[in-house]
């Protein structure tokens, strides 16, 4: 009926494992759950959140991990995260379903995100499902001044969100790599904006979307950051509007090498 706190010391020849029976025969936990400590990997649990404002999250954490595990049904009435990391670093999130969370029958922007996080370093987001979720599949560095980064978003399956699929703003050295990104928000599949230092969109297929990659400007808090974006060997295909747009000034970004089918404006 309480929370669930995960906590440890294991170290990289003994780390602490939590897990259900396997990725098919999973254990439920309904309270929200928390990871504190040094190389826990916890897998094959469904963290079913039905109709709750709860989470599950990484705190004061390095060396951990969530695999081939459930985290739904999340119905938060305000912004929220959830699957959050704070204050941790060397975070691995693999082969897991991030879905139904946030209410979509509300109007209006409702941001209820999949994977989050403040103060994290060294993320990897490899090989999950992230769908139906209210607000972004994965957004960081919002307000954040680039106090987080060195992300790598990669190998992922992300389609019918609230608002995009991915949005980066003040983070630092971001790659989102070979990901199916489709079936977002009008505003953009893939968006960066404020102040992602070196940011890379490479090697993804985008499709059944308005706009493919957005690199806005609010860049009034880069205080003479190098800010420098990339849109790299994508596939672009079936976008109705843009497949890559940019505006402001004080930054860099480089569009090379994509290909665009089926789509209205390709640059």
């Amino acid at each position: 009926s309480g929370n669930v706190i995960i906590s440890g010391q294991g170290t990289a020849t003994q780390p602490i494992f939590v897990r259900g029976p396997s990725p098919t025969q999973k254990v439920k936990i309904p309270c929200a759950t928390g990871v504190m400590g040094s190389y826990i990997i916890v897998e094959n649990v469904d963290f079913d959140f039905t109709g709750k404002d709860i989470a599950f999250g990484f705190v004061d954490s390095d060396h951990v991990a969530l695999r081939s595990s459930d985290v739904h049904g999340v119905r938060a009435n305000s912004n929220g995260t959830v699957v959050v990391m704070q204050d941790s670093s060397d975070v691995v999130l693999y082969e897991n379903s991030i879905f139904d969370n946030g209410d979509f029958s509300v109007a209006g922007e409702l941001d209820i995100h999949g994977v989050g996080g403040s103060n994290v370093w060294r993320v990897w987001v490899l090989n999950n499902e992230l769908y139906s979720n209210r607000g972004d599949s994965i957004q960081f560095g919002h307000n954040a001044s680039n106090t987080l980064g060195d992300i790598y978003i990669a190998g992922n399956d992300m389609y019918d969100n609230g608002e995009n699929s991915v949005d980066i703003k003040e983070a630092s050295n971001v790659v989102i790599s070979q990901n199916k990104l489709h079936g977002d928000n009008p505003l953009g599949n893939v968006v960066l904006h404020d102040c992602p230092i070196n940011a890379a969109v490479i090697y993804n297929e985008i499709y059944d979307e308005s706009v493919g990659v957005s690199m806005a400007s609010l860049e009034s808090g880069c205080a003479g950051s190098p800010v420098s974006l990339f849109v790299l060997k994508n596939d672009f295909h079936d976008i109705g509007e843009t497949g890559v747009q940019g505006w402001g000034s004080g930054k860099r970004y480089f569009v090379a090498g994509n290909t665009f089918q089926s789509v209205a404006t390709a640059i």
